[in-house]
């Protein structure tokens, strides 16, 4: 459990469920961490003596590697802030790390939770979690690990 949830517990509130992002989250930039690496190889396949590029062949991968390193970053930073909470009375979802953007739902104002997946997210097990409630509802999560599970968690009362 993170510390934001421990500080906002009530007395008695246990957790039920902690949900988490998942790793494909991970994907574009590996992708463009394959890219790069894709790169290197055809030039030193093309360039062998290394008179075209000279030792300088490495070098072309740096635009494909950067944005592919940023974004595996970018990418562990979001799923470090984020925390999806199911309570005993209600469900927590935070986001953010200096400037925090926090909601919570009484459980019993849950009118429905929606969940969608695609059908790479049905086989790799992850989708959009929508909470529903009486009068307004929770932002849109992507990517959420176990989505089904996390809607019986908190539909189940």
């Amino acid at each position: 459990m993170s510390r934001y949830t421990r500080s906002v517990l009530q007395p008695d509130e246990r957790v039920t469920f902690e949900g988490r992002l998942h790793w494909v989250m991970y994907l574009p930039g590996v992708w463009w961490l394959i890219v790069g690496a894709a790169v290197v190889v055809l030039v030193r396949m093309f360039d062998r003596d290394g008179t075209i590029f000279g030792p300088y062949a490495n070098l072309l991968a740096v635009p494909f590697v950067l944005p592919g390193l940023y974004r595996i970053a970018k990418a562990a930073f979001i799923q470090w802030i984020t925390e999806i909470v199911v309570t005993d009375r209600r469900v927590i979802q935070k986001t953010g790390f200096i400037a925090r953007d926090t909601a919570e739902m009484n459980i019993h104002q849950v009118e429905s939770v929606e969940v969608t997946q695609t059908v790479v997210g049905r086989i790799l097990g992850y989708g959009t979690i929508r909470v529903h409630g009486t009068g307004h509802g929770l932002e849109a999560l992507a990517f959420v690990a176990s989505p089904l599970k996390l809607r019986t968690a908190i539909t189940a009362r």
